[in-house]
């Protein structure tokens, strides 16, 4: 979910409303347990929270290294989880974060990555225990999970 990062911008965004209206159109039409909302804005999941407290379906995960560095990872209770960046996956850190997150997703910047069998290895194979996999080609991601899990259940 996106939140200004411009401080102008962000004087006048209202992080509350935005979370209510967004809360609010998942349960209208349906969708909610579909979704997983995650963003770099501390403000913005807090107000997701609040605003689907009692009511929540969905997944709430913080967005990672927006910097493209490493991050420590902690998160408020009410947050399902973290989503960190594909250049900085390995596996003693996922073995780390599940000890302390329910749920790890992983994202990754076009510009510093490219989604292809390599990335599809170390995401799936090499690290596994990935909950999200954020793809432009998701068809072909899920695929590659399904084949490298049953290479490796034989």
């Amino acid at each position: 979910m996106k939140a200004p990062a411009d401080p102008t911008m962000a004087a006048r965004y209202d992080h509350q409303e935005a979370a209510r209206i967004l809360c609010n159109l998942l349960s209208t039409y349906g969708v909610s347990s579909r979704v997983v909302i995650s963003s770099f804005s501390s403000a913005q999941l807090k107000a997701v929270s609040e605003a689907s407290a009692g009511r929540r379906d969905f997944f709430i995960q913080s967005l990672r290294n927006s910097d493209g560095g490493p991050d420590d990872y902690s998160i408020d209770d009410t947050l399902d989880g973290v989503n960190l960046i594909y250049t900085q996956l390995n596996r003693p850190l996922i073995e780390s974060l599940r000890e302390t997150h329910s749920l790890i997703g992983v994202w990754f910047w076009t510009e510093q990555s490219v989604e292809n069998h390599a990335m599809y290895v170390r995401v799936f194979q090499t690290c596994r225990n990935i909950d999200f996999f954020y793809s432009d080609r998701p068809l072909e991601a899920m695929a590659a999970r399904d084949a490298l899990n049953a290479s490796t259940t034989v």
